[in-house]
């Protein structure tokens, strides 16, 4: 890599690309090449309107980008820093608040198999009490009759059983609990 000709006559507000890469290689930060800073434009490296670079403005936009500060040029007002911080602030809090709340949408395995028996019992004794309660009321009833009384009490086990019914009695509500 080249040297600068002349370090003493450098700007370090208005260096080139070639001096910058040069001058950042030396401080032990990488072997620099000009392609490399052109690499940086893309990525929003600040550049002088001449095409120049200031050293303090790329430093600085180095240490938001890789130091997870964003960089800001020295025009943003206080009000503006401010009002940055408290965004990103909002963003932090909703983001810890939206892992807290999936946190509490999940259970234990243990936990879930414990309910999925107990609501295989409420249905199981409820299809017990069903076949207590169809006999009493099919004896003796046409067959086109049986069909609508057990689709209708089925479909009244269902709904029960949505609801929360527990299984439990020698009765199937037929109101949905309130």
């Amino acid at each position: 890599m080249r040297t600068p000709q002349n370090p003493e006559k450098l700007n370090p507000l208005a260096l080139s690309r070639l001096d910058l890469a040069s001058i950042l290689s030396r401080t032990g930060m990488a072997k620099l090449t000009p392609a490399a800073i052109g690499h940086w434009l893309d990525a929003g490296c600040p550049r002088n309107s001449d095409k120049s670079y200031n050293i303090v403005h790329v430093c600085a936009w180095l240490a938001g980008k890789y130091g997870q500060t964003p960089y800001r040029p020295s025009a943003e007002t206080d009000e503006e820093k401010k009002e940055s911080i408290g965004l990103k602030r909002e963003r932090r809090l909703a983001v810890r608040q939206t892992r807290l709340e999936r946190k509490g949408q999940l259970i234990e395995k243990e936990e879930f198999e414990q309910e999925c028996h107990r609501r295989n019992h409420m249905m199981k004794s409820g299809l017990l009490t069903l076949s207590r309660v169809l006999v009493r009321e099919i004896a003796g009833r046409p067959a086109t009759e049986i069909q609508k009384i057990i689709d209708d009490r089925v479909r009244e086990l269902l709904m029960a059983y949505a609801e929360g019914w527990d299984g439990q009695g020698d009765e199937i509500p037929k109101e949905p609990k309130s």
